[in-house]
């Protein structure tokens, strides 16, 4: 994962709060529609085009397990609680319009 340049998300937090904001933080996997994708990177469908994204597919939260693997330790040391801007943390973006998730396949 790259956290550099444009990218330091850490460092973008603490502008945030240097300038009095409060942070609303979106960490996905689906972050929302108007990005390409929902923010999901598109390799996840290259390296495995039959898996079933916004579902329990083992693949999709194998991903999403590693993700928030490296992402959630910088978020909480970012919370509001931890002297950090975020105030909130969503976790998926509009859950269940995408397919059935009351299916069994996708438990």
């Amino acid at each position: 994962y790259d956290f550099e340049g444009w990218r330091d998300f850490e460092t973008f937090m603490h502008t945030a709060q240097s300038l009095g904001f409060m942070v609303l933080l979106r960490i996905g996997p689906y972050s929302c529609g108007e990005w390409d994708f929902g923010g999901l990177p598109a390799w996840l469908l290259q390296r495995r085009p039959h898996m079933r994204i916004r579902t329990w597919d083992p693949n999709y939260m194998t991903a999403v397990t590693r993700w928030w693997s490296v992402l959630l330790p910088k978020v909480r040391a970012l919370t509001y609680s931890s002297g950090g801007p975020v105030v909130m943390v969503q976790i998926e973006n509009e859950f269940g319009s995408y397919g059935d998730v009351r299916r069994a396949a996708d438990r």
